[in-house]
């Protein structure tokens, strides 16, 4: 599996929401409603651009691992909290460079933990 580490990986997601819809792309699933909030309009790029600015790169707020399907993609997966409430955010990029390419949100959406 090719390792980004938090920092890049957090930097291109804001790199790609903060691009527009062009690198705001979702991966299909069977179970689309409360589980990806940004796919549905729920919340807007920049309130995830600002979860991810809370996020720190402590285990208890990132982790990576490798895709469900594809054990060669990295899936980076943010937890970050605000006002109480820990969010869930699972993205992944097909590169693994630092350049500006499409986001792949698998989830966004308040933690059920």
């Amino acid at each position: 599996m090719r390792k980004l580490g938090f920092k890049v990986a957090r930097s291109k997601a804001i790199a790609a929401l903060r691009a527009g819809p062009a690198y705001i792309l979702f991966e299909e699933r069977a179970v689309r409603e409360g589980k990806n909030l940004l796919d549905t309009g729920e919340v807007a790029p920049e309130e995830v651009v600002a979860l991810l600015h809370r996020c720190r790169g402590s285990p208890d707020q990132y982790c990576q691992t490798a895709h469900h399907r594809e054990p060669s993609i990295p899936v980076h997966t943010f937890k970050p909290v605000l006002g109480g409430t820990r969010w869930y955010i699972k993205v992944y990029f097909l590169n693994a460079t630092p350049d500006l390419e499409p986001a792949i949100f698998i989830s966004v959406h308040r933690s059920e933990e």
